[in-house]
């Protein structure tokens, strides 16, 4: 039969309906997305990486994959903060969590750990993967430059501090693998 009226009255009603559960959908993941991010970073912030980390570290140990904790803490940060202010150190956060990103492999995930430090979950790495990663990180913050405004514009940089920590070879757990890669940042 031809269609009619009524019909297109009814598909319309049905395609006003299905557009709105798409938008609300859309709107819900974004809010998902962004209750697990960092405002300032746009990394996932400390809750979404326990998550993460678990995840992970399941998926890891059913393939029978390595998988390796980077904890990255900026050095003497509240010294600068205090020099130069929180607008500088909000900045430099901003921009080591781009440089972090921009060092790490498209499986790995940035987190902001708190305060001044990052973990990175690098899944599948090995220790000699992870150090390469790590190395590959802190090349790039001590060629990064800051810019500095105190009524003339200098350059300045800054230096970071990294543990690493591996599964299964360092800690049997996500517990033991946190506290092991945090204790060899406090080494460094």
């Amino acid at each position: 039969r031809p269609i009619g009226q009524d019909d297109i009255r009814i598909l319309s009603m049905l395609a006003d309906h299905a557009g709105l559960a798409i938008e609300n959908s859309i709107l819900y993941e974004d809010s998902v997305t962004k209750s697990h991010m960092d405002g300032m970073t746009q990394t996932w912030n400390h809750g979404c990486f326990q998550e993460l980390l678990i995840f992970e570290l399941e998926k890891m140990q059913k393939d029978d994959k390595p998988l390796s904790l980077v904890m990255v803490d900026i050095d003497d940060f509240k010294l600068y903060n205090d020099a130069f202010g929180h607008t500088s150190g909000d900045k430099i956060l901003k921009d080591l969590s781009t440089i972090l990103k921009q060092n790490s492999r498209h499986c790995d995930h940035v987190c902001r750990y708190g305060g001044e430090e990052f973990a990175v979950i690098l899944p599948g790495a090995n220790k000699e993967t992870s150090h390469i990663i790590a190395e590959r990180f802190r090349k790039a913050v001590e060629e990064y430059r800051i810019p500095v405004s105190e009524g003339h514009h200098t350059l300045r940089n800054i230096t970071v501090s990294i543990g690493i920590a591996n599964f299964p070879t360092d800690a049997k757990d996500r517990y033991d693998l946190i506290v092991k890669a945090d204790q060899a940042l406090y080494m460094a």
